[in-house]
This record gives structure tokens, sequence and C-alpha cells, in this order.
């Protein structure tokens, strides 16, 4: 009795796999099922038909989970693509912003000091240039991102003179790191609006990279006398929005935005990434 209890489980165990090994490969109904099971019996017997069935279902089994890996693999590149498009848009969004800040910059010049804004004029060419290249990546090294600073900062040291002055503090282990372009132009920008330009005397603005503990950290200070508070991140300007966004989709949740304004004079603002997150990075 037990021998035919165990036959009797036996099957029914293997008739529930028959079904499913069958509806994932073949998307067949019951009555499509049960013929087969009918038909493969008289054909083959019992025990060869067991035999062929549990083929069929490895088989079946293994063509599902085929079919779950290539339907993970689709999904990821897509997940992949959309963050390449996520990061485009967000990079696309600073260029406006940037040409309509340095414009601003450009006028003010006209007003003021002509000869000097035609000398400008000439330097802002040359920045929008490559700043508009549509061959340009998404990526950049830390180094590149200095010197693109560099021009941007010369063109806005036309406008505030002798008062402006610059430090760059780039650790020769960090220069040739990979970032996202642009990532650090809107923390100088924002050095600028809310120290230098609500200043009235001399503002020095440091840029820095360096590695400590497991960060890789990018620095961008100033010590201008304007009184500053630590900005709410509600409150976050949309150029520090776009930071911290496209420091999360590049490198992860781990990565982030720090900002500090300390008690006396002067602002710091801070990118931290996680050394694990750096493809460059030994």
């Amino acid at each position: 009795m037990s021998l035919i209890y165990a036959m009797v489980c036996t099957f029914i165990v293997q008739f529930i796999l028959l079904y499913i090994a069958g509806y994932y490969m073949f998307d067949e109904s019951l009555d499509t099922i049960l013929n087969m099971v009918r038909r493969q019996f008289l054909l083959v017997g019992s025990s060869s038909f067991l035999l062929y069935w549990g083929i069929s279902i490895l088989t079946g089994v293994g063509a599902y989970y085929s079919k779950v890996s290539s339907l993970t693999d689709k999904t990821n590149a897509l997940e992949s693509q959309l963050s390449k498009a996520t990061l485009s848009t967000l990079k696309a969004q600073l260029k406006p912003h940037f040409l309509f800040n340095t414009l601003n910059m450009v006028d003010h010049l006209i007003h003021t000091n002509p000869r000097k804004a035609v000398k400008t004029v000439t330097q802002l060419e040359d920045l929008i240039k490559s700043t508009f290249d549509q061959n340009r990546p998404n990526e950049c090294t830390i180094k590149e991102e200095a010197i693109f600073l560099k021009k941007y900062l010369d063109i806005e040291k036309a406008r505030f003179s002798d008062r402006l002055s610059l430090e760059f503090n780039i650790d020769e282990e960090t220069k040739e790191i990979q970032i996202p372009c642009y990532l650090i132009q809107p923390l100088v920008e924002n050095s600028i609006k809310h120290g230098i330009g609500k200043s009235i005397g001399e503002c020095t603005i440091s840029i820095s990279s360096r590695f400590k503990g497991d960060f890789l950290i990018i620095e961008v200070s100033d010590n201008a006398d304007a009184i500053k508070k630590k900005p709410e991140k509600a409150n976050w300007s949309i150029g520090l929005r776009n930071i911290d966004e496209r420091l999360k989709l590049y490198f992860g949740e781990h990565a982030f935005l720090d900002l500090n304004a300390f008690e006396n004079k002067g602002f710091k603002s801070s990118i931290l990434i996680p050394k694990r997150y750096l493809t460059d990075y030994d």
C-alpha cells in the first residue's frame, strides 16, 4: 500500500511540475498538457514515461530560468540607459544656467569697463565652445575640470579685478579620476554669488581634491566676509540639487554634497565620493 501511495504522490508531483514546465515552455492549456501526458504514457510505457517527462521538466525549468535571466539583463540594460539619459539631461540643465550668468557678467563689464569687456568676450567664446561641444562626453578627469574652472574664473576675475584670487590644490593621485563634467562649477559659482558678490573685501576661492580615509573629497571654499548661513536642503538652488542628483546617479547613494558655513567668515562646499565607486582608483 505504501508503495502505491508513494507512486501516486510521485505522479501528482510530476504532473504539477509538468504543468508548470508546459506553461512556460509552450504556453499550453491544461487540456493540451493532459493529452500530451496520455499520448506519451501509451507510446513509451510507465518507466520510460517518467524518464521522458523528467528530462522534459528539467528542460522546461532551464528554459524558464533562461527567460528570467534574459529579462533581468534587459531590465539592467534599460536602467543603465535611463541613468545615462538622466545624466545627460542634468548636464544639459547647467548649460543655459551657466550661459545666462556669464552673459550677465559681460553685460556688467560693458557698462563699467568696455575695454575689459572686449577681452572677456573673447575668453567667453572659447569657454562656450567647449561647454556646448556635443561630442564632449559626460565624464572628464578632475584635471580637465580644473582647467575648465581656471578659464571660467579668469572671466570672473575681470569682473572683480584684484578683489578675487584663486587657489588650486589638486593632489597628484586624484588628477586622473573621472567625474561628471561641470560637477564643480556650480559650487564655484555659488561662492562667487553669495561670497565675493555680497562682500566688500577681498576673497580667495580655493579648489582642492584629495583622498581622505575611504573617500575622495573635492572642496570649494571661500573666505568672503559676507554673512552666509548653511542652506536647508529643501532650499538648495538648481545647481546644488543638480550636483547631488548627478552624484547619486553616477556613484550611488553613498556619494553626497555637504555644505558648511563658518562662524567668522567663509563657506565650504564638499563633494564626498567613496573610493570603491571610483573606476580609475586602484
